[in-house]
């Protein structure tokens, strides 16, 4: 099972970096019938693992790269 989390996560990440589904897909060389179920288990994962900016945190950013 390590190997389908790792698997997942690794999904998961290519997904938030702007990944399509197809591209995931065929990068890492997952079987058709695992396909969807890949995908639904790592668009869960970034669910549940995303952890959103706080207004401070934005702020400070900004301030840090010089936007106004």
């Amino acid at each position: 099972m390590s190997g389908m989390k790792a698997t997942i996560e690794k999904a998961a990440e290519m997904l938030s970096l702007g990944y399509t589904d197809q591209e995931i897909v065929r990068i890492l060389r997952v079987p058709p019938s695992m396909a969807e179920d890949l995908i639904q288990s790592a668009e869960q994962w970034n669910d549940i693992t995303y952890t959103p900016y706080t207004e401070k945190e934005v702020d400070g950013m900004a301030d840090y790269y010089g936007e106004e």
